[in-house]
């Protein structure tokens, strides 16, 4: 018999604080823009050659502020969407770091001109939880047939994949029009 997990609503304390620092060194970076060696010119001439501090504190400052947009839409959703499931610290741990590699990858892909990258990322994600969003077929009656509630909330579950990854792309864009907007020539 496995152990019961604990359910919860927040991530640990541990993640807050981490943010808070990265949220604190990407507003440094931000307003102070301290000069960095001049080799970090030849990564691209597309930015000005002064403000690669500034570039990397709007994409530190972006991805803190996805997290926590998208995590509290997420606990809003799965609310308002009655998704069950475990809720486990380590359960919304996963989802919460891969939304920070999102929310730095989206922005770059868009500054490297590779927007199509974005595609291939969400048709990765989609076939990891295909499974998922066709209901279970074990609470089936019937074996080899999901119930009419297994697959409501799997498509409940995919129309909430949907929303998070909407938002993940509008703020990846927000954040692409701050990079244009502050650094890049």
């Amino acid at each position: 018999m496995t152990p019961k997990k604990k359910q919860t609503y927040f991530l640990p304390c541990w993640w807050y604080i981490g943010l808070l620092f990265l949220a604190a060194f990407g507003l440094y970076l931000f307003w102070s823009n301290p000069h960095l060696p001049k080799e970090f010119g030849k990564l691209s001439t597309r930015v000005c050659p002064d403000a690669w501090s500034r570039f990397g504190g709007i994409l530190i400052l972006s991805a803190v502020i996805t997290h926590l947009v998208l995590f509290a839409t997420s606990r809003l959703l799965r609310k308002l969407l009655q998704l069950h499931g475990d809720e486990s610290q380590a359960d919304m741990l996963s989802p919460a770091l891969v939304g920070i590699c999102e929310s730095i990858m989206y922005p770059t892909v868009l500054f490297l001109g590779k927007p199509e990258f974005i595609g291939v990322w969400l048709a990765v994600k989609v076939a990891g939880q295909w499974v998922r969003w066709k209901g279970d077929p074990g609470q089936s009656s019937k074996i080899g047939e999901s119930s009419v509630d297994d697959l409501n909330e799997g498509r409940r579950r995919f129309n909430g994949f949907l929303v998070g990854n909407s938002l993940m792309i509008i703020l990846g864009i927000a954040t692409w029009g701050a990079l244009k907007i502050w650094v890049l020539i």
